[in-house]
């Protein structure tokens, strides 16, 4: 707990300064353009580079679903590999840094604080987190395409094959 003194008294440093996340600052001040003083009566414009970059996504979107399943199977290989793609490069970008060797070996080895800190339920529960947001994002699309299925198809195996590639992915990335 870190206190601040005013000259009388000792005052938490959280009553002071409230703490923010770095992304939690950036989203608020840099996405959305809201000051400290923003509330709903003076929220501010529409950010035409946010307008325009939403706009793009949903054209996109809609050119793809206009021609049916089969045009959006091509568009699927693409947004499901793409990302594959630019994870290697930067695999290849991290690996050609200096102290790169040592981060990995920090990654992969286990140590006994780390075995400590799995017993934690703040680990389990960031764990948690963000496999839920991973896997939540791409929710819609995966019940959409599956409504393509044939009626026979092995749902359970998909399932569980799309768990364990975003897991490995998480790994990876």
């Amino acid at each position: 707990r870190r206190m601040c003194n005013n000259g009388t008294d000792d005052i938490l440093l959280n009553k002071v300064y409230p703490r923010v996340s770095p992304s939690e600052d950036y989203f608020k001040r840099t996405m959305l353009g809201l000051q400290p003083d923003s509330s709903w009566s003076n929220m501010g414009g529409l950010k035409w580079d946010l307008v325009l970059c939403l706009a793009a996504a949903w054209t996109i979107v809609s050119l793809a679903l206009v021609k049916g399943v089969q045009s959006s199977g091509k568009v699927v290989y693409f947004t499901a590999l793409f990302p594959y793609l630019v994870l290697v490069i930067l695999l290849i970008r991290g690996v050609t840094l200096d102290g790169a060797y040592e981060g990995i070996i920090f990654y992969i080895y286990p140590t006994a604080d780390k075995i400590s800190k799995l017993q934690s339920i703040e680990v389990w529960a960031a764990a948690a987190t963000q496999i839920f947001y991973s896997l939540g994002t791409s929710f819609g699309g995966l019940l959409t395409m599956a409504s393509y299925n044939r009626f026979n198809n092995n749902c359970f195996r998909d399932s569980i094959l799309i768990a364990f590639i975003n897991c490995a992915t998480s790994i990876f990335a």
